[in-house]
């Protein structure tokens, strides 16, 4: 007689295979789905993003930070994040000022090199001033300008998403489906490529959302 508690045993389970086949393909079209949910609000968020302008681009950022709070008041990170994001735009608008400075005494020295006789090349004060400092300070400003642009959208690229998944579909899905998100790498938008890999499911990130979920925000 067959032993019936052997889950492997073709007579006492005859439809083993098949079972096991659609319960396969149910854990692959969920693996599927949290894919897709994953790639809905990450191309949502590139939308957000995509201005070319870094200070308009963070002027967008900033609105959607504080979206997510004013809808869901549990989401105090991201009302935070609005106000922290706005200094950044203070930051982009500091260094714009340095560079525009910067550029403007350098474009006025060209020109008048330009349009100047030799004679008044020799002149030590005949041409337009370009100060050292400001050259020095519109250099620093532009990597500064580039590196707050850069860190602003990344870190929208990477947290928004976050919240709107857990809002949409709570926090069991959102632990489950977590491990599938850094599968859009390469096809996401993420300006740090180089540096941070996309969409790693750490552990921080689970405890943050759980936090929010019990309350604890």
């Amino acid at each position: 007689m067959p032993n019936c508690d052997n889950p492997k045993c073709p007579i006492c389970y005859p439809r083993r295979k098949e079972e096991e086949a659609a319960a396969k393909k149910r854990v692959e079209d969920d693996k599927q789905d949290c894919l897709n949910c994953w790639r809905f609000y990450q191309k949502k968020a590139e939308v957000i993003a995509s201005a070319n302008d870094p200070i308009v681009r963070n002027r967008r950022i900033n609105a959607a930070y504080a979206q997510l709070w004013l809808d869901d008041r549990r989401f105090q990170w991201a009302g935070l994040a609005a106000f922290a994001s706005k200094q950044v735009g203070c930051g982009l608008l500091n260094a714009a000022e340095l560079i525009s400075k910067s550029n403007r005494e350098r474009d006025a020295y060209r020109q008048w090199e330009k349009q100047s006789s030799p004679l008044e090349r020799m002149a030590p004060y005949g041409s337009p001033r370009m100060p050292i400092p400001d050259q020095a300070n519109g250099a620093g400003a532009e990597k500064v300008y580039q590196m707050l642009a850069k860190g602003n959208a990344s870190l929208f690229l990477d947290i928004w998403p976050l919240h709107m998944f857990y809002k949409e579909f709570g926090l069991q899905r959102f632990k489950r489906c977590l491990p599938e998100r850094q599968l859009l790498g390469g096809s996401v938008t993420w300006p740090i490529a180089t540096s941070v890999p996309f969409g790693v499911a750490r552990p921080q990130v689970v405890q943050g959302f759980e936090a929010i979920d019990a309350g604890n925000i």
